[in-house]
């Protein structure tokens, strides 16, 4: 269990809307764009013995923020809609990652999974399973994903009144013969409905993808607290300075090199040790 602490930063979610409404009408009025980011962390109280009494708050991540985020992603729909994209990331890895594409969410940032084992090579597992569903489903785009992923698309055209759009008759008919053919392709829709109701049937689309989801992942057990209470395994040692376990998981998860290791062949070699004393550092010969 934890606590949410309120501070300074935090607003209220009415201040919070009023922010984007303002800064939406803003962008619009510049010619720019606007768009949210639900959410790296959330700040809670820090009521554990893991760090120092003087650290008051802590950053919750991983796993048990999916959840959080993906109804808060629903919360802003509610008022919003699609107006504004989306940027996530709250627990993403391999198996919720096409979950997410299918609500329209983009970009979507990774990084707590990353920090495991495999570093940035577990992203790959995250596109096999996107290509994956996409395969089952027929389709080749993302747009035609969305459509079909959750199976709300003939509902959402119909929360768009598109069957009843009589000045579109013959667009109306040609859909039929689309829909009853399951030739539900996001680019031969686009052609048929034109640019305008097609963006309507998709943002609609993603709305109610959005709270299929949230209904699902709210009770899914593997978000629960029975399932990540498990701390990861320690050596239960301290590892003193320059100590290393020669595990061999900092280096595939830096992305940037910032680990190595450097091969070399068998010899002596010259030891010097580092040590602390009341001057500051010394060195002294070691052993070879």
């Amino acid at each position: 269990m934890f606590r949410m602490k309120p501070l300074k930063m935090m607003k209220p979610w009415e201040q919070a809307q009023g922010f984007v409404e303002r800064l939406g009408l803003t962008a619009k009025t510049l010619g720019l764009g606007f768009g949210v980011k639900f959410n790296n962390t959330l700040i809670v109280e820090n009521q554990r013995n893991f760090f120092p009494d003087t650290e008051k708050v802590m950053y919750l991540s991983g796993t048990p923020l999916h959840v959080l985020g993906i109804n808060l992603v629903k919360q802003f729909r509610e008022i919003f809609g699609d107006q504004f994209p989306i940027s996530f990331s709250a627990g993403i890895d391999k198996t919720n990652f096409a979950d997410t594409v299918a609500l329209g969410l983009t970009p979507i940032t990774v990084c707590s999974d990353l920090l495991k084992v495999g570093g940035y090579s577990r992203s790959s597992a995250y596109y096999k399973e996107l290509n994956s569903r996409m395969d089952e489903l027929g389709v080749s785009d993302i747009e035609s994903y969305i459509l079909k992923a959750y199976g709300n698309a003939e509902q959402a055209l119909e929360n768009i009144g598109f069957w009843g759009l009589e000045m579109f008759p013959d667009r109306v008919f040609r859909w039929q013969i689309l829909v009853e053919k399951k030739l539900l392709n996001g680019g031969e829709l686009r052609k048929v409905a034109g640019n305008e109701i097609y963006s309507r049937w998709m943002s609609e689309t993603k709305l109610l993808n959005t709270k299929t989801y949230v209904d699902e992942v709210t009770t899914n057990a593997r978000y629960g607290i029975e399932q990540n209470s498990k701390p990861p395994r320690k050596v239960g040692t301290m590892l003193e300075l320059f100590d290393c376990l020669t595990c061999d998981k900092c280096i595939p998860v830096c992305p940037n090199d910032a680990n190595f290791a450097l091969k070399i062949p068998p010899g002596e070699t010259e030891i010097l040790e580092f040590g602390t004393n009341n001057s500051g550092w010394a060195v002294t010969a070691g052993k070879p």
